[in-house]
C-alpha cells in the first residue's frame, strides 16, 4: 500500500458495501492510479496543498475506512493529489 493511501484508512468505520461484497482490492488500485496520476506533474496539487486537503478529509464524516468519499465515490488520496479538483461537500477544502 502506499503512504497516500494508508494516510486515510483508519482500523475501523464503514467501507464501500460493493467493494466488501466483490472483495476489491482498494491498495492495488490506489498503487496503479496514484502512480498514473503522479507522471503527469502538470496534474498534481502542490505538496503543501495535497497534505492540507488530506487533513481536511481525515476529519470528515463523509470518509470511509477503505478512503472512499460518500458524497462523490472517489478515493480522496486521487481527489485531493489533483490541483483541478474540489471537495464535493461544498468545497470545504476552500473553506477551511
Amino acid at each position: 500500500m502506499s503512504e497516500a493511501s494508508a494516510e486515510l484508512m483508519p482500523d475501523e468505520g464503514p467501507v464501500c458495501r460493493i467493494c466488501e461484497q466483490y472483495g476489491f482490492s482498494v491498495d492495488g488500485y490506489l498503487e496503479e492510479a496514484l502512480k498514473k496520476l503522479e507522471a503527469r506533474p502538470e496534474l498534481l496539487a502542490d505538496g503543501a496543498e495535497y497534505a492540507r486537503r488530506l487533513s481536511v478529509c481525515e476529519k470528515c464524516e463523509h470518509k470511509m475506512v477503505d478512503g472512499c468519499c460518500r458524497m462523490c465515490g472517489c478515493y480522496c488520496v486521487l481527489r485531493a493529489r489533483t490541483a483541478a479538483a474540489r471537495c464535493p461537500m461544498r468545497d470545504r477544502w476552500n473553506q477551511l
